[in-house]
């Protein structure tokens, strides 16, 4: 045999000349934190060891950037981790896969997560293990579901490719309901295309649209509600919750339109008030039938809810910005809707003010023209009939997260002079002070807060 062919010639292993080698890598696990910032290797090896506390310890090497080799040597430890999950560094998540005999752990693909979802407003006749795996493979692949919770709300485990927040479901000849997703505290997620590992600022599918609509699924904000609904008690009665449920009545939507002056300016459309008051026997009911349907598809028609802000000089004469201020002028039509919405006061239409929310244009009244398309990104519209009430929700939830961890024993607060009680928070109009003493842990929990 020529010294070429020896060269090329393949080298066959016998068992047990692995030295042993083969029991480590069945303890073995690969990982990736899917996230564009550097991993701070040294500080992530001390906190997962303190997170796992592996009773025969483990060893963390880095195979390439991002991409960790988690050598652990006891199957209990391995197990630990594996059925314990999610977890996460920096509120990155660890998307880790177990390596097998002959697997090269670099080029191990780690795309995929196993995470719990809840899924909320099922109908009854839907709570089947049959129907369970259908939702779970519709969303990606179903893995589990939880058989303790057979109510309304309900758990499955899925190994998750792109987030959906909700999805149509009927029986053959039924009706079509719509179930919602709660997922698993998963942390840096794109609310754009429903992907991990990026925000919507660095989304591939902003760069192939040709404009941005402003429209995401959802917030980070949104995923957490339950941090801030946890701390509030219940205030609503199951009856209150029906009255509130159901849909507008031919009183509501008069009520909201005759609590508008009717000489207020003219509107986008053209009409004030006073038109659709004086004209009501003609349009309401068009009107009540218009505002149920937009609600039940959860859609406005387009150019509903186009604004102008106008400028209003404060003084004679004005000759600089800071001597006018701005003010939003919303189609009459839309405002009656917002209006009946607000005076129901229903946490519970969080999807009908969302609709109401996302779907706003600005324009800019200059001159008597109207200038440029503004989408807003966040924050709350003035002159919404609602604004005032979403803020002040809002304000509850800091409020309530604030007296949480008060109580805990996490915020000590300050005292302005001996005798007197300690203050954490202060609350006046659209200003909050928050009192906490100048120690990394008060600071760290502060900030945790208002992150939440």
């Amino acid at each position: 045999m020529s010294s070429l062919e020896k060269d090329l010639e393949g080298l066959i292993i016998k068992d047990g000349d692995d030295g042993g080698t083969s029991n480590l890598v069945n303890l073995s696990l690969v990982g990736h934190f899917p996230t564009n910032r550097p991993i701070h290797t040294h500080i992530m090896k001390n906190r997962m060891a303190s997170i796992w506390r592996p009773g025969k310890g483990v060893s963390i090497s880095e195979l390439k950037p991002g991409v960790f080799l988690f050598q652990f040597y006891h199957h209990l430890d391995l197990k630990h981790v594996l059925d314990n999950g999610l977890w996460n560094f920096e509120n990155n998540i660890l998307i880790e896969s177990k390596i097998f005999e002959g697997d090269i752990p670099k080029d191990i693909p780690l795309n995929h997560v196993d995470v719990w979802v809840q899924v909320h407003n099922l109908p009854a006749g839907f709570m089947s293990q049959n129907i369970g795996e259908h939702l779970g493979n519709s969303l990606a692949n179903f893995l589990d579901y939880d058989s303790k919770h057979n109510t309304s709300l309900w758990k499955l485990c899925i190994r998750i490719s792109p987030l959906q927040k909700d999805k149509k479901i009927k029986k053959q000849g039924g009706e079509w309901k719509t179930v919602t997703f709660k997922y698993e505290k998963i942390g840096q997620f794109c609310y754009l295309c429903g992907i991990l590992g990026h925000n919507d600022k660095f989304c591939p599918k902003l760069f192939e649209q040709e404009d941005d609509d402003g429209i995401r699924l959802w917030g980070l904000e949104l995923r957490e509600i339950h941090l801030v609904t946890d701390t509030l008690g219940c205030k609503i009665s199951q009856l209150d919750n029906e009255q509130l449920t159901t849909p507008l009545s031919k009183d509501e939507i008069p009520t909201a339109l005759f609590q508008m002056l009717k000489d207020k300016a003219l509107r986008p459309d053209g009409f004030n008030p006073g038109f659709y008051k004086s004209f009501w026997e003609v349009c309401g009911e068009d009107i009540l039938s218009s505002c149920n349907s937009w609600l039940k598809v959860g859609e406005l028609p387009p150019h509903i809810n186009d604004v102008v802000i106008a400028l209003i000089p404060k003084c004679l004469n004005p000759s600089n910005m800071k001597e006018l201020r701005p003010i939003s002028l919303c189609n009459v039509i839309y405002k009656i809707l917002p209006k009946a919405l607000a005076n129901r006061l229903k946490p519970l239409l969080q999807n009908w003010m969302m609709m109401c929310i996302t779907s706003v244009h600005f324009q800019v009244l200059l001159n008597g023209n109207r200038v440029g398309s503004i989408i807003p990104g966040r924050g709350l519209r003035q002159g919404d009939p609602y604004s005032p009430y979403l803020f002040i929700l809002s304000m509850k939830g800091l409020s309530s997260l604030i007296h949480k961890v008060e109580l805990l024993g996490n915020l000590k607060g300050i005292q302005i002079c001996h005798g007197a009680p300690k203050m954490h928070h202060l609350m006046f109009a659209d200003d909050v002070f928050l009192f906490f003493q100048a120690t990394e842990k008060e600071t760290n929990k502060v900030a945790s807060i208002l992150k939440t």
